[in-house]
């Protein structure tokens, strides 16, 4: 079975949806990497750190999320417009 998907890059809305399918891999791998691998590593900085006020660790928790939308080069501004 094969499937062909066709994007005229010289139309905004085309070049946009061409980035996001482009960027669909590392977005899934991105969240799997959050549901299965994050909250250990955040639990670790949250003891580590001794973070007792719920807010810092919720904190710490977006700032993990951000490094890894950092380390996997998708930027949410350019994919969600």
């Amino acid at each position: 079975m094969k499937a062909t998907i066709t994007f005229n890059l010289n139309d905004f809305d085309d070049s946009h949806r061409f980035a996001v399918h482009n960027k669909a891999e590392d977005m899934a791998r991105l969240i799997w990497e959050f549901v299965y691998n994050s909250k250990k590593t955040i639990s670790y900085e949250i003891e580590e750190l001794d973070i007792k006020d719920p807010y810092e660790a919720i904190e710490k928790v977006y700032e993990h999320f951000r490094e890894l939308l950092e380390d996997s080069d998708i930027n949410p501004d350019k994919l969600a417009v």
